[in-house]
């Protein structure tokens, strides 16, 4: 498999995943290892869309208490969903009335 061809999406690791098993031990391996950051960043990428979904609904302080780390990681998930959707917020408080 060269680079061009891995994963790019949680459903194309799980089909990747899929047919590891049927693979040559060396070429597993191989595989497994190039995979292992690809994983990672895919599912980083989950994580932070599950974390901003989250806070959509309930304060990021009890996001944060519920996964059992610091509202500022939350904050952070937050920031990187925003980045790799290129949503900008807002500048300023927002007017009312």
């Amino acid at each position: 498999m060269d680079d061009a061809r891995l994963p790019a999406t949680l459903s194309e690791l799980v089909e990747v995943l899929a047919g590891l098993a049927d693979l040559p031990p060396i070429e597993r391996a191989s595989i497994s290892r190039r995979l292992d950051n690809v994983a990672r960043a895919i599912l980083g990428e989950v994580g932070d869309a599950a974390v901003y979904e989250a806070t959509r609904a309930t304060t990021h302080a009890e996001v944060a208490t519920a996964l059992g780390v610091t509202p500022s990681r939350v904050n952070g998930a937050i920031t990187r969903y925003h980045q790799r959707h290129r949503i900008v917020l807002p500048r300023g408080r927002p007017r009312r009335g």
